[in-house]
């Protein structure tokens, strides 16, 4: 199977450049190239926009901000999870569900404006924020449900996570052959 994680990094981002208000702004009359981020200052001062509207600009302006503040971590987790092996599916699996949950997100962020329903976006928001980092963690085969196939894909995951970092760096910060660890790793997988 074709891992798609990769190819969902440029998708997020461009999710993250959807939810800038300088089209909105434009579209409102508010043009303002020269200093961006007083616009919503400016819309305000104006007197020409509904407060609802310029609530909702808001809005869209702070699920903007923290789009860009949960993209680094993404993209962490989507190396991460590559680089210790996990499989093509679990890793679409992640990367496409969190695609699909910051899209929830960003749409209630915009358009919920009752205190009530505020729920709904923070259930999006926490599950989002988490689903790469659990799934990155518990790597468990979508087809196994079993307690021992959990611990022993965990296990070699974090024995994945060992020999990368052994790979790379020692106790004296110098290099470990690439082939001792990889030896290490044969021997580590004909255990289980």
């Amino acid at each position: 199977m074709t891992n798609y994680s990769y190819y969902l990094i440029p998708l997020v981002h461009l999710q993250t450049l959807a939810t800038s208000i300088r089209f909105a702004a434009r579209r409102l009359g508010f043009p303002n190239n020269v200093n961006p981020r007083d616009v919503i200052k400016e819309m305000e001062a104006s007197g020409k926009l509904k407060k609802h509207t310029i609530d909702k600009i808001k809005r869209r302006q702070a699920a903007h901000e923290n789009c860009f503040e949960n993209e680094a971590v993404w993209i962490g987790a989507v190396i991460a999870g590559n680089s210790v092996g996990l499989s093509s599916t679990w890793m679409n699996t992640m990367s496409i569900g969190y695609f699909l949950l910051r899209c929830m997100y960003i749409y209630s962020y915009i358009n919920i404006s009752t205190q009530k329903k505020t729920i709904f976006r923070t259930l999006a928001y926490w599950t989002s924020n988490y689903w790469m980092l659990i799934g990155t963690l518990s790597p468990l085969p979508l087809s196994h449900n079993t307690l021992s196939l959990l611990l022993g894909d965990l296990r070699q995951s974090w024995t994945r996570v060992q020999l990368e970092i052994k790979a790379y760096i020692d106790d004296n910060g110098q290099k470990y052959k690439v082939s001792h660890a990889l030896a290490t790793q044969k021997k580590l997988e004909g255990d289980t």
